[in-house]
């Protein structure tokens, strides 16, 4: 009996040992990784000394195209992840800063329902933490984010990963995704959405409406945007729409998202980039996600936003030319 303890220690020692071998090797297709928002990060420090960082989930880069800001003479980064919320942020904005020697003037923080639900921030699911331009460590995101009951998939997914980096590393991509991120994290697409659509994609949203408001991550995230305020950087939280998206929480969660953003906009800076002429079957590529005509009047919404912003117009050293954007 005391053989067969002693076999069975040793075989669990070696498979753990295995595991963290094989899990260290999980990025190294970092920068030929097709996987666009892999690429997003990589990228990024390609830009430094910007104006403006935009962080946000999918809504973010399919909603906001740098190009309408480059117009006004603005730098600007579309640094957003899919399923991003409080703690992605944070973790994608700190990254950034430490890879940069010119911190941006100002990181505009995208702010939906989305942002506080049960699946964002979900990081078995999109491990961006080891993806950063200096990778945190499975062990660092259970215990900073109190995810301990999720470290167990995060190791067996780092170890597949990485096994299969090893194994098929001689047919790894030679490029990365950065040609279908537009250079600067926008998401082009020209699909539209449809009724037929919307109905294909009811089962995936179904589900929201059991969904309960996290407080704890609306708390969180305006802690962080405080700390980045000390550090110099102006934070600015936006708004974009999602088509149906919000049609599909309960009554009580978007009260408490009305709630929390108004008691939001006592005290910060809150764009919304809602335009009044979107087309739902024109302007959107599916239930809640804008395509590129979409994104394009969205993004002029925000440029006019802050350029009628007295602090940003004066961070920015805007002057009253900016009718020339929508000439």
């Amino acid at each position: 009996m005391k053989k067969l303890s002693i076999k069975i220690s040793f075989f669990l020692l070696g498979l753990i040992i295995l595991i963290f071998f094989f899990g260290q090797f999980d990025n190294i297709d970092k920068f030929r990784n097709t996987n666009p928002n892999v690429a997003r990060i990589t990228n990024a420090t390609r830009f430094d000394s910007l104006d403006i960082l935009f962080i946000g989930s999918s809504a973010s880069y399919s909603g906001i195209n740098p190009v309408f800001f480059d117009s006004l003479g603005l730098r600007t980064y579309n640094l957003g992840i899919a399923a991003a919320g409080p703690y992605f942020y944070e973790l994608l904005v700190n990254d950034y800063l430490a890879a940069v020697k010119q911190k941006p003037k100002s990181v505009f923080l995208l702010m939906l329902p989305t942002t506080f639900m049960d699946q964002i921030d979900n990081f078995e699911e999109i491990g961006i933490h080891r993806y950063l331009n200096k990778p945190i460590s499975n062990e660092t995101i259970a215990k900073k984010y109190s995810s301990w009951s999720s470290y167990p998939n995060l190791l067996i997914k780092s170890f597949q990963k990485g096994a299969k980096n090893l194994i098929f590393r001689d047919k790894l991509s030679e490029e990365n995704a950065l040609t279908e991120i537009n250079g600067k994290g926008f998401y082009p697409s020209k699909e539209t959405s449809s009724s037929t659509k919307e109905l294909q994609e009811f089962s995936f949203y179904s589900g929201w409406i059991k969904q309960k408001f996290h407080f704890n991550k609306f708390e969180y995230l305006i802690h962080y945007a405080k700390s980045l305020e000390e550090q110099g950087i102006v934070v600015v939280f936006y708004f974009v729409p999602c088509n149906k998206a919000s049609s599909f929480f309960n009554k009580q969660f978007l009260k408490d998202f009305t709630n929390v953003l108004s008691a939001t906009r006592k005290t910060s800076l809150i764009l919304d980039g809602t335009p009044i002429n979107l087309i739902d079957s024109l302007d959107y590529r599916n239930s809640d996600h804008l395509n590129s005509n979409g994104a394009s009047k969205v993004s002029k919404t925000i440029a006019n936003e802050i350029v009628n912003t007295p602090k940003l117009k004066y961070l920015f050293g805007l002057s009253d030319t900016y009718s020339q954007l929508n000439k």
